[in-house]
């Protein structure tokens, strides 16, 4: 069983990916506005999820020989998925 923090990330990138190839050329003003503040706070919310992730990462850092936290999140190769 995936944690949740996994399984946020999971919908997110499915979300994403469901709109991936859809135009909001086609979206009404009232649409677009709305979807740039709601993308704004969204931005706003992984990273700050994405800090605390990495907070707590010493041990990944550790595994993956990453010297530095901040490069942990670069590659996906470099993380297991267990």
């Amino acid at each position: 069983m995936d944690h949740p923090i996994r399984v946020a990330t999971q919908v997110i990138d499915g979300a994403l990916k469901s709109v991936a190839d859809v135009n909001p050329a086609f979206m009404t003003t009232t649409d677009k506005a709305a979807a740039l503040i709601e993308l704004a706070a969204i931005e706003t919310r992984v990273g700050e999820l994405r800090l605390r992730v990495t907070a707590d990462a010493s041990d990944v850092a550790e595994e993956t020989g990453a010297r530095e936290r901040r490069r942990l999140g670069g590659s996906r190769d470099a993380v297991s998925s267990g």
